[in-house]
């Protein structure tokens, strides 16, 4: 977190807004404006913590917002950064999204080492050696760190920054802080525990809400290994959608629908229940991508309406990609077969224009 997005990331970003580099090839003083009117085209997941915020509050920027920042950079950058110090910043961008995924291969691990090697030789040759940073010779040991350790993030100090937040609730006065910090751990814990025993009625709520958990029993619909949250609505089915459905053979008349839903890990939503900063209607299913329009249990079958996204692949990571046309047929897919979280990128109308995608979620704290 630190090296990365608190290091690299931020300090190439200051580098290309310093006035003080306004006769130098890559100065981006001049592009501010683009450059704020691309970040606010952006949605996030709801798992993000933020979305990221104008270059005006640059200085204030969380280590979520670099951590977004590093995944739409090239698509926000592009036209502005002149190609040759692109390029070379994509040598980052990819590498670090490859060992902070889910899963890192281990025949991946040689070419973002060397992607990384490449980058840190190119920041003497491209700004010159006074750049050469302790933060970018770290990067030289990324790779060894996920060979001996894993997927960077597994490590990172995201949790850790996360739970100092937690911490900090946890005491009212400045003495016998670690005392009061372990006696309000040991009564939240003790909460906890008796209230999960309870059958889910408004006492449990009380007692969640004496350990400090605002939100807990709300309405929750199981369908196989899909999750369904909010009040149901029954909807009757139009001629069109019983033959939609008919040919996955699925014949009813109603169905139940949603706001949202949680599989795979993962939360999803309808486009339309979603505010414009907020994007979880975007999957990936079978190597083909959707926006979801409709989320519902047809009998004890848990399906969606979605439209077909047709894409060109922007990078060679297979993670930005250009939408070139949204199908206005209905398509019926099945929710257990979801998986990817995507970024959007949408036009002043809302109509989405690029999708990101996101290699892990767990790269997204406070």
């Amino acid at each position: 977190m630190h090296a990365s997005f608190l290091g690299v990331a931020r300090s190439f970003l200051n580098v290309w807004l310093n006035s003080k580099n306004h006769n130098r090839e890559f100065y981006l003083g001049k592009y501010v404006g683009i450059i704020n009117e691309r970040l606010r085209a952006y949605s996030v997941p709801k798992k993000f913590s933020r979305t990221v915020r104008s270059l005006d509050d640059l200085k204030f920027w969380k280590a979520s917002e670099w951590s977004t920042w590093l995944s739409i950079s090239l698509c926000v950058l592009q036209g502005v950064l002149p190609d040759d110090f692109r390029d070379h910043f994509q040598l980052f961008v990819h590498s670090m999204l490859i060992l902070s995924s889910d899963h890192v291969l281990e025949s991946q691990i040689p070419e973002a080492n060397q992607m990384l090697l490449d980058f840190v030789k190119g920041v003497a040759d491209l700004y010159g050696p006074e750049f050469c940073s302790f933060n970018c010779h770290s990067l030289t040991h990324a790779s060894s760190c996920v060979r001996n350790w894993g997927p960077l993030y597994q490590y990172s100090a995201f949790q850790f920054e996360n739970f100092n937040g937690i911490l900090l609730n946890l005491f009212q006065g400045s003495n016998n802080v670690c005392m009061e910090i372990s006696n309000r751990m040991n009564e939240i814990l003790a909460l906890t525990e008796f209230a999960f025993a309870l059958p889910a009625t408004e006492a449990t709520d009380f007692f969640f809400s004496l350990a400090g958990n605002k939100k807990f029993r709300q309405n929750i619909v199981k369908g196989g290994n899909v999750i369904f949250f909010g009040d149901s609505k029954r909807k009757f089915l139009s001629r069109s959608e019983k033959i939609i459905l008919e040919r996955e053979g699925v014949v009813v008349s109603s169905i139940c629908c949603f706001n949202s839903c949680f599989v795979n890990r993962n939360f999803y939503t309808s486009q339309d229940n979603r505010s414009k900063k907020q994007c979880d209607f975007v999957v990936e299913v079978n190597g083909d991508y959707f926006v979801i329009r409709q989320l519902f249990l047809a009998g004890t079958i848990p399906l969606c309406f979605a439209s077909r996204l047709s894409v060109s692949n922007l990078d060679q990571l297979n993670i930005l990609y250009k939408v070139i046309r949204i199908s206005k047929e209905l398509v019926p897919l099945k929710i257990c077969n979801f998986h990817s979280k995507f970024l959007v990128n949408r036009s002043d109308n809302g109509t989405i224009e690029i999708i990101v995608r996101i290699l892990n979620n767990a790269l997204v704290g406070e």
